[in-house]
């Protein structure tokens, strides 16, 4: 991904959409918009963010070439945890917010 000055801002993998992960999706929209938050218009692209990127991240166009065919075998999630990030001058602190066990697990 990249900000609207074209730099990287986060390396991150798309995920096989997948009919359970997309019903949590709107589950989640529709509890955002009963506390007054506004509903996501972008189109939902479930991923996992792998990196977030500095301005001193260094060219990642190699080690995207090199990996861009990458797909990894499917695997089961028994946990999702839910992290807020605080930014600083040194950058976003992340913390655990909430740790759900994942259904059926």
């Amino acid at each position: 991904m990249f900000d609207a000055r074209g730099y990287p801002d986060a390396l991150w993998a798309g995920v096989e959409p997948h009919e359970p992960l997309a019903h949590l999706h709107r589950k989640i929209d529709r509890m955002c918009v009963r506390c007054g938050l506004a509903s996501e218009r972008r189109a939902y692209l479930p991923h996992m963010t792998l990196a977030r990127m500095g301005r001193a991240a260094g060219p990642v166009t190699p080690f995207l070439a090199e990996n861009a065919g990458l797909s990894l075998p499917a695997f089961t999630v028994s946990t999702v945890t839910l992290f807020e990030s605080h930014l600083s001058h040194n950058g976003a602190i992340y913390r655990q917010a909430a740790q759900y066990p994942a259904q059926g697990s």
